[in-house]
């Protein structure tokens, strides 16, 4: 979980539930109780179904019974959890719940370690300031639930921290065929990043 003061950051930032659950086509927003939907997408452990194929799935029907199925599974890790220890407990839940009379296996295809920031530290403050000139108005922190396993890599590899800083906007269809970025944006990115290097060197890091 984020420390107290983080969620508490997280829960003061402007969002509509509502339009979220209308923008996804959900009939209803579900998940842990004691968490805001922010907080799930940001900081909670997830595991969905990412496909299923079984039986017959053509036109019209057929009163056949299926001799095998298979689903591809992923889980979102968070800082406490490693692959191997997910791989495992996924391998005995699926054994734990396979009806007698059906064998059931589990392939492992890839796995990437968790990564959170530390958002404390000359790296951070940094980023800030560089944020809030190029801007104009002071950062909020905001999280993003999307896996890129080398960033982790980079970190303990390198022995050095890391930081990520989006532009991008919520509505720019990020991944789609449509993807888009809003030029403003780009341009004023542009300028947080020669910004925060100059703020980096100003705070005298060696990191």
């Amino acid at each position: 979980e984020w420390e107290p003061e983080i969620r508490e950051q997280m829960r003061k930032l402007p969002f509509d539930a509502e339009h979220f659950r209308h923008e996804t086509g959900a009939s209803a927003l579900g998940g842990e109780r004691d968490f805001t939907v922010l907080e799930q997408l940001w900081s909670r452990p997830t595991c969905e179904v990412n496909g299923l194929l079984s039986g017959y799935t053509g036109e019209g029907a057929k009163t056949v019974l299926p001799s095998k199925a298979m689903a591809k599974v992923s889980c979102r890790l968070v800082p406490d959890q490693s692959p191997e220890e997910i791989e495992k407990l996924m391998t005995a839940h699926v054994a734990r719940v396979a009806p007698k009379g059906v064998t059931a296996t589990v392939t492992h295809l890839h796995g990437g370690r968790p990564w959170r920031a530390e958002l404390t530290g000359p790296l951070y403050d940094a980023a800030r300031r560089a944020l809030a000139t190029a801007f104009e108005k002071e950062p909020v922190i905001v999280g993003e639930g999307g896996s890129i396993p080398v960033v982790g890599d980079f970190e303990r590899i390198l022995g050095t921290p890391v930081l990520l800083v989006g532009f991008g906007l919520p509505g720019e269809n990020a991944h789609a065929p449509d993807e888009w970025m809003s030029e403003e944006n780009f341009r004023i990115g542009m300028r947080a990043m020669a910004a925060f290097w100059d703020e980096y060197a100003r705070a005298g890091s060696t990191e």
